[in-house]
């Protein structure tokens, strides 16, 4: 993977929560996008989770490429599951 916005995204995210599975892409607007499968958010509420990710992304990346960023959604396996299951 190149040196680009995502994937300097994409190592934050793995160096802190362990993923099981991580999908970012760029929109037609530009910015980035995606979701973050982890058991590191089992049991944990959806904003706690947000800010999580939001905190770990304030930290690592640069300003410009936190300013890509449009959402990230933490999930966990069982959550995934189900997604997942809504698209057959």
């Amino acid at each position: 993977m190149a040196n680009t916005p995502i994937a300097r995204i994409h190592k934050a995210l793995e160096k802190e929560f362990s993923p099981r599975e991580i999908e970012l892409k760029r929109t037609q607007s530009g910015s980035i996008t995606g979701w973050i499968t982890s058991d590191t958010f089992d049991g944990q509420e959806e904003i706690e989770r947000m800010q999580r990710v939001f905190k770990l992304l304030d930290e690592n990346l640069s300003a410009e490429d936190r300013e890509r960023v449009s959402v990230i959604w933490p999930i966990t396996r069982l959550e995934h599951k189900v997604l997942l299951e809504d698209e057959d």
